[in-house]
């Protein structure tokens, strides 16, 4: 069972005789090319194309691995598609599209800087 930022995974384990549920719990963030990736491991497992202790170390090795796009990066990201979206979508004037992407670099800023640092704040960003 997937929820964002929570895996729930059941297996049976002959050997115990009964299932061995699994917790995976990580912050809230969304990388898609990691996902991918996961998506490609978990693909690879299930086809018996590798095993599982194989596909496990492939996920630790993914899991610590660094993003592709730096804090700055995507800060300037949302802010040019909170500047798009305004006008495309809701019909915004300029004045808007800027106070949406000056908006945007708040919530980015406070959701790097901010909710990494205070339990309190991750929890309001998850």
């Amino acid at each position: 069972m997937h929820i964002p930022s929570l895996i729930i995974c059941s297996f049976y384990d002959p050997e115990f005789e009964g299932p061995n549920t699994q917790l995976v719990q990580v912050n809230g963030s969304l990388d898609l090319g990691i996902l991918h990736q996961i998506h490609l491991i978990y693909r690879d497992v299930v086809h018996d194309e590798i095993s599982a202790k194989v596909g496990t170390t492939l996920l630790n090795e993914l899991l610590v691995s660094k993003s592709i796009y730096g804090p700055w990066a995507l800060m300037s990201f949302s802010f040019l598609m909170s500047f798009l979206i305004c006008p495309l979508a809701f019909g915004g004037s300029l004045v808007d599209t800027s106070v949406a992407g000056v908006g945007a670099i708040i919530v980015s800023f406070m959701k790097f800087r901010v909710a990494t640092k205070s339990e309190v704040y991750g929890h309001v960003f998850e």
